[in-house]
């Protein structure tokens, strides 16, 4: 996650969660009739809250779904354990929305100690998953559809039930800006899909990381992110104008951000490299080596 717009002030960049969302989440939270979500414990500046799992089940609660497990640890696993038998169901599946270790870090245990599949893009089926087509897929009575939507990472898909709740992973946040991490993350990508996003007939979003939105507040959300994305472009080309010359990505993160520590360093860089290749290939500025200028 990106949890550094507060420098961006024009009207087009506030964010419209501000007051609200909650400011803390349950452990354990009902989001339909059918799904759960259920919040890991592994709370840290990049994760917010902690990873949110969620339990999808079949209408007939013979049968369930887990998407993004999360980390592997004993405590949120016999959490999730609960919670599908509770409701007398089987665990017949694990999707990921894409295979970063907040997300995915369960996954091998959980294949083996529920003998399933594991399923995700069919990019990373070399790591033992199955492939996920695009469009409705049914496990043992579960239904979900899918939309890729790459541009934090290659392999990255959201997920939604047949109540229309659409578990965004780390593509749209309950809080703050999503990371998108060069070389693996893709600004152009990440953009079209936020455009699919705005197209797309929800009924709520349901995050990987942070609060859920209702559909009103999720759009207005999708545009900011849009927004913001746009306005951090127009920051950097100011940024190397003023600099002149051939910059750094160094110098240019501590003009544009200040002085930082990791996990924010990091992010701040990766992402501020995501978007120099994409105004590269804009045709904006020009790369030599490991310094960029404007294009003249």
């Amino acid at each position: 996650m990106d949890n550094m717009s507060s420098d961006c002030t024009s009207a087009e960049t506030i964010d419209p969660r501000d007051s609200k969302l909650p400011i803390s989440l349950p452990a354990l939270e009902t989001v339909s009739e059918t799904t759960l979500r259920v919040l890991a414990p592994n709370p840290s500046p990049m994760t917010l809250d902690g990873t949110n799992t969620y339990v999808i089940f079949s209408d007939d609660f013979s049968s369930a779904v887990v998407i993004d497990p999360g980390p592997s640890t004993k405590e949120h696993i016999e959490v999730l354990e609960s919670v599908v038998s509770k409701k007398g169901a089987k665990v017949r599946g694990i999707y990921v929305t894409h295979t970063h270790i907040d997300h995915a870090e369960a996954v091998a245990k959980l294949v083996r100690r529920w003998n399933v599949k594991a399923y995700a893009h069919p990019n990373v089926c070399h790591l033992g998953y199955e492939p996920v087509v695009e469009g409705r897929s049914i496990t043992n009575k579960v239904a979900l559809d899918t939309i890729f939507t790459p541009g934090h990472s290659g392999d990255h898909m959201c997920f939604m039930d047949q109540s229309g709740n659409l578990m965004s992973g780390d593509h749209i946040l309950g809080r703050g800006t999503t990371v998108v991490a060069h070389p693996d993350g893709d600004l152009a990508r990440y953009l079209d899909s936020l455009e699919t996003m705005v197209k797309t007939d929800y009924r709520s979003i349901q995050p990987g990381h942070g609060p859920a939105m209702d559909r009103e507040l999720g759009q207005e959300v999708v545009k900011y992110y849009i927004s913001h994305r746009r306005a951090r472009l127009s920051q950097i080309l100011d940024a190397l104008g003023q600099l002149e010359g051939l910059v750094t990505v160094g110098v240019l993160v501590r003009s544009i951000y200040g002085e930082l520590k990791d996990p924010i360093l990091w992010a701040a860089t990766a992402t501020t490299l995501a978007a120099l290749t994409y105004l590269v290939s804009q045709g904006k500025i020009v790369q030599q080596g490991d310094s960029y200028r404007l294009f003249s």
